[in-house]
Order: C-alpha cells, then sequence, then structure tokens
C-alpha cells in the first residue's frame, strides 16, 4: 500500500494518537529495525535518507538528554542495548 506524504504526515500528526511514550533510544533502535527490514527494497540513496532521519532522531535524544543527564550515559546504554540484541 503506497501513501503519499501528505497522508503519512496527517496519520503521524492527526491528534487522538496513542502517546507511545518511548524514549529517543528506544525509538532509535525501532526505527533502525524497521529501516534494516525494508533495506534490501530500496537503493542506496533512500537508504542514505532514512538513515540521516534517524541521526536527526538519535542527535535530537542526545541533546534533550544532554540538558538533563550526561551524554556518555545516553551512549552507553545505547550501546547496551544493541549489544543485548545481538544476542
Amino acid at each position: 500500500m503506497k501513501k503519499t506524504a501528505q497522508g503519512i504526515l496527517e496519520m503521524i500528526t492527526r491528534e487522538g494518537q496513542p502517546d507511545m511514550e518511548l524514549d529517543y533510544s528506544k525509538l532509535t533502535q525501532i526505527y533502525a529495525h524497521q529501516v534494516a527490514a525494508i533495506s534490501h527494497k530500496i537503493n542506496r540513496d533512500e537508504l542514505a535518507i532514512l538513515i540521516a532521519v534517524g541521526v536527526g532522531i538519535y542527535q535530537r535524544g542526545l541533546k534533550e538528554f544532554q540538558s538533563g543527564a550526561g551524554a556518555e550515559d545516553l551512549f552507553k546504554a545505547v550501546q547496551q542495548q544493541a549489544a543485548a540484541q545481538k544476542q
């Protein structure tokens, strides 16, 4: 099912969406998993764009985390979660 960018934006931003209560680390993990699942269906340029979006999500989370705690802690948490998923 192909959706337009406007249609997807409307789905994302419509009122009444359930609150997912995800921190940026978890959101980045979920995003990476979903991009990996479709990576064989898209070309390198499309993959690069999706990775850039993931970088933006991660960096936004890092900036928010730095305002309240140490960036090293967030980085370690992401590394630990990634290592746990590999096992």
